[in-house]
């Protein structure tokens, strides 16, 4: 059953088992040059209808100011929140649909394309994107260690997109 006021984000929206679930939209800085795309949207992203608000989003955007990156989108592989209930075989056709038809358009103009975590790295080279490919913030607050990492990625990643203007 489709919720109120849920609208399809492309004609293969119908195909997806998330179709009428809550939508995340993108969140763009600036002229969202460098795109950051997560898996999917948590409890919190939910809630407030926007990508990377709860615990891994503050550390993102910490990162992002300690960098510099002030051009930049925020994004995930589907927009729409998982029931808790869903399989993995559902979540993949989820991801798969929603990042071919709705993400990808958006992805073309990018000048990088920052995938976070491994599934949206998996996703996103399959699909032929070319993506730098970096520790979701949420796996740094699990595993501190990364933060270094991370914030590295984020410091070449701004170097490396000044150079190109």
């Amino acid at each position: 059953m489709i919720k109120d006021g849920w609208q399809a984000l492309s004609p293969f929206c119908h195909l997806c088992p998330l179709r009428g679930q809550a939508q995340i939209k993108d969140e763009i800085e600036g002229s969202g040059s460098v795109w950051f795309v997560g898996e999917r949207p948590a409890d919190e992203e939910v809630k407030q209808g926007r990508p990377f608000v709860g615990k891994s989003g503050q550390l993102l955007r910490e990162l992002l100011r300690e960098a510099g990156i002030k051009d930049y989108a925020l994004t995930n592989l589907i927009r729409c929140a998982p029931p808790p209930d869903i399989t993995p075989a559902q979540l993949a056709t989820a991801q798969t649909l929603c990042a071919q038809n709705v993400l990808a358009p958006a992805l073309r103009n990018a000048e990088k394309i920052v995938a976070l975590g491994q599934i949206s790295t998996q996703v996103l080279t399959q699909l032929g994107f070319k993506v730098v490919s970096a520790p979701h913030p949420a796996a740094v607050l699990r595993n501190p260690t990364l933060k270094s990492k991370l914030r590295f990625i984020f410091q070449t990643l701004n170097h490396s997109t000044a150079s190109l203007k």
